[in-house]
């Protein structure tokens, strides 16, 4: 279940088959290298009411926030737009908890991108359903290649 979230699309009583069928467009325009996420920091997303996300953050590097824009850009293409973020700080959500404590430094923890995927996280259950998977090209040439063959 871990995992780190690029676009987050709303929430939904019941899967959407449209908003999948426009994010999936949108997924296959995404035309951009793989990149690095690195996360060295461990701290709290406080929300107003019950348990808060403790989360692993780090910093946007140029090539995860071009993935980031890119993949922003074409959702709202699709007509995406009030549901999604106008910043992206990259983290992933290791648990929930009512307790605050600081932000704080840790050991990096570092991998390379080479794909995202589209996500149903299903309300009261631990499972996700991965709807849809699209591969990053693994370096520049691969990305203007991809782009000369449309």
């Amino acid at each position: 279940r871990y995992h780190a979230t690029l676009n987050f699309l709303g929430d939904n009583d019941c899967l959407r088959p449209d908003w999948v069928a426009r994010a999936g467009r949108a997924a296959e325009r995404v035309q951009v290298g793989s990149c690095e996420v690195r996360l060295d920091h461990a701290g709290i997303f406080r929300r107003g009411h019950g348990a808060s996300p403790c989360v692993l953050t780090g910093p946007a590097g140029d090539d995860l926030k071009a993935l980031w824009l890119t993949l922003r850009r074409e959702l709202v293409v699709e007509g995406f737009g009030k549901e999604l973020d106008h910043s992206f700080v990259p983290h992933v959500t290791w648990i929930y908890s009512r307790d605050g404590y600081p932000e704080q430094p840790i050991d990096p923890i570092v991998w390379t991108v080479h794909e995202f995927v589209l996500v149903h996280s299903i309300v009261r259950n631990p499972d996700y359903r991965i709807l849809g998977r699209w591969g990053l090209a693994r370096d520049r040439s691969d990305v203007a290649l991809q782009h000369a063959q449309g």
